[in-house]
């Protein structure tokens, strides 16, 4: 059997572990007491575990700013080479190709050259 205190306000008995009287309301300090410090114990160890989390979850930010970092560099760069290296890579390959065609042209003409030479021979 549990202990049995008396409320100070209406004179009802009732049971110790009681935070408050449960005739009138009137609290009754020291279970009150001894719940808030148990609530209080309760918040102490969640903060405890709580001391290691906290490194870790700033690690995991700067680590996410620098890959979101990283990914914006590695975009604005392929932007930049599609937009001012590929047009002038086909830009030389047109010049090469034109060249070619040409120097072809002009070792065409003068075979043709060569061979009517030959023939008014």
């Amino acid at each position: 059997m549990s202990e049995m205190v008396k409320c100070p306000s209406c004179g009802a008995e009732f049971d110790a572990k009681l935070v408050r009287c449960p005739y009138c309301g009137t609290a009754y300090e020291p279970a009150a007491e001894e719940e808030y410090m148990g609530k209080l114990d309760d918040v102490h160890k969640e903060l405890k575990s709580h001391r290691n989390d906290a490194p870790n979850s700033a690690g995991k930010a700067v680590t996410k700013t620098i890959l979101i970092f990283v990914i914006a560099a590695a975009v604005l760069l392929a932007i930049g080479i599609c937009i001012f290296v590929l047009p002038s890579m086909r830009h030389k390959n047109r010049q090469d190709k034109e060249r070619a065609d040409y120097l072809q042209s002009i070792s065409v003409s003068g075979q043709d050259d060569d061979e009517s030479k030959e023939e008014e021979e």
